[in-house]
């Protein structure tokens, strides 16, 4: 039996694809130890291609391809736990890259310690590989055991990504975890929640860096459709969902509040949405900014709270109104 499978789905991703591939076969860890699993979500670049020589070349990699796009990442990724024979499961990005280390100490974290899942720091990287002297998590911070508690801190120990952490297969499969699948974004959050809330605790090592994310640029554009919203909407209530499942609500605001500022700038100038589906949004997260009511992130201004109790008020006259002001194209 192979320690580690390491899952990676992919749409369109030849320019990365490689680089991620090789950065698994260079680890420290004996190749033959791996399991590789590509995932291909109705590529129609060279992705394809470029697997089935991988899988040529390296009899421990397999490759399947989903032949209709599912529109994210988490149907690829659950049709690779589904493939996946070894005791332990990773996750790798297309665009993402893993130090040469890390699935040898990811693997014996887990096997040391014995968690459900462990949960790793990570490097952040420029579009062309180049560090940014910057990682996820203070490295300097000491290693130690995260519980649900910690969800009502500020400081979210524990991302939301699958792809910095390590988990126990049998773990998974035993309590059914999958991803979101459905076109629902958030679809990892909803991994990671899922994880935490049947095993409620992961360990927290920052120390040890194992994954390259390739950051870009996520202030090139505001301008998201109303299906954008209708995706992470349905994301975000089915992660409240399954807190309200295991009775602990108020456990998931801290992860739900993150985006919350985001969502209010992006609804507020978006020249996608036009009124009429500003409104719409705006009545179809009603749970959502009703359920933070009075609850702060430690992000938000003065104008974001009076934004979010005219959302809750309904008060979508005048919301409206000030949207039209900060943005004069919007489609009507």
């Amino acid at each position: 039996m192979k320690k580690i499978s390491v899952i990676i789905p992919v749409y369109n991703g030849e320019k990365y694809l490689k680089e991620a591939l090789d950065s698994i076969k260079n680890q420290t860890m004996d190749f033959d130890d791996i399991e590789v699993i590509i995932v291909s979500d109705g590529s129609t670049d060279r992705t394809d291609e470029i697997a089935n020589n991988y899988v040529k070349e390296n009899k421990n990699c397999k490759f399947f391809r989903n032949e209709i796009p599912s529109g994210g990442a988490g149907k690829p990724r659950n049709i690779g736990i589904e493939l996946a024979t070894a005791e332990y499961l990773m996750f790798l990005d297309t665009d993402d890259f893993f130090e040469k280390d890390a699935i040898e100490k990811m693997y014996k974290l887990i096997k040391d310690t014995d968690y459900n899942f462990v949960n790793t720091n990570y490097n952040l990287v420029d579009v062309n590989g180049r560090f940014l002297n910057k990682n996820g998590f203070d490295k300097n911070l000491p290693t130690r055991e995260l519980t649900l508690q910690d969800l009502k801190s500020n400081k979210m120990y524990c991302n939301g990504a699958v792809w910095n952490k390590i988990f126990k297969k049998d773990f998974i499969e035993k309590n059914n975890i999958k991803f979101l699948e459905d076109g629902e974004f958030a679809e990892d959050l909803y991994f990671t929640s899922c994880s935490l809330l049947e095993s409620e605790k992961v360990l927290f090592v920052p120390s040890v860096i194992s994954v390259n994310y390739r950051e870009v640029d996520t202030s090139i554009s505001r301008d998201i459709s109303a299906k954008y919203f209708g995706k992470m909407n349905r994301g975000y209530l089915k992660i409240y969902n399954k807190f309200k499942e295991f009775n602990k609500e108020e456990y998931c605001k801290n992860i739900l509040a993150e985006a919350k500022v985001f969502f209010i700038d992006s609804l507020m100038n978006s020249k996608e949405i036009s009124n009429e589906q500003f409104v719409e949004i705006l009545d179809e997260m009603q749970w959502y900014f009703s359920f933070l009511n009075n609850f702060k992130f430690g992000n938000e201004t003065k104008e974001i709270e009076e934004i979010s109790k005219n959302i809750i008020d309904k008060n979508y006259e005048k919301l409206t109104r000030m949207r039209a002001f900060s943005n004069t194209n919007i489609k009507n």
